[in-house]
């Protein structure tokens, strides 16, 4: 099973990547708990926000997308 939080945080830590952390290893050692093998991934969209802005305005995605993962 994949669970996938995502954050919207503008600082580096934001509190708000703080939380999506916390809630995604909580869910994940519930589901564990239940049997699940569960892999968890944090995607930060202030990461992407340049990409998604030049694909709005071009109409074309970034050469370097997808992005690699955070975690």
């Amino acid at each position: 099973m994949k669970l996938v939080a995502v954050s919207a945080g503008l600082s580096t830590p934001s509190s708000t990547r703080l939380l999506a952390d916390r809630l995604a290893e909580s869910a994940r050692g519930e589901l564990a708990a239940q049997g699940h093998d569960v892999d968890t991934e944090v995607i930060e969209l202030r990461e992407l926000a340049v990409a998604v802005a030049n694909n709005l305005v071009t109409g074309f995605p970034s050469p370097h997308w997808p992005p690699r993962s955070t975690r």
